[in-house]
């Protein structure tokens, strides 16, 4: 199980892809119940199936400097997947409309892998404060 400053993290992580699909930002009382739980349980999967480090969900969540992983890159495109923003390929959908370039651009990143591109794409939106704050 996650601790509650890692499934802040990991639920910050995962809301970035309904900013990015909403086009809005999103702030946790516009959550439903059933939002929020559908979120948590995808997170755990991607936990699960990244087999990314807690520990270093932690660390980001403290804000402490880090070194972006494998299993860190592969959570992130679990979660971009699970939320329709990267499609099966690994490619991000670049169907969806966006008004805010910084989307636009974090979206256009690309690596040689689904999980690489998970990580430019989850960098990018971190470092353009695309990520919402609750």
């Amino acid at each position: 199980m996650v601790s509650m400053k890692g499934l802040l993290v990991l639920i910050l992580f995962a809301s970035v892809v309904c900013v990015y699909s909403h086009h809005h930002h999103l702030e946790e009382k516009n959550l439903t119940d059933e939002q929020r739980k559908k979120i948590r349980d995808e997170v755990e999967e991607c936990i699960t199936e990244s087999k990314v480090d807690k520990k270093l969900l932690d660390d980001i969540k403290d804000g402490k400097d880090f070194t972006p992983t494998r299993e860190l890159d592969c959570f992130s495109a679990c979660v971009l997947k699970k939320n329709g923003v990267m499609k099966e390929d690994g490619t991000i959908d670049q169907d969806k409309p966006s008004t805010n370039d910084k989307v636009k651009e974090c979206r256009k990143l690309a690596g040689a892998d689904a999980c690489e591109t998970g990580g430019k794409v989850m960098e990018c939106f971190a470092k353009n404060n695309l990520i919402p704050k609750f």
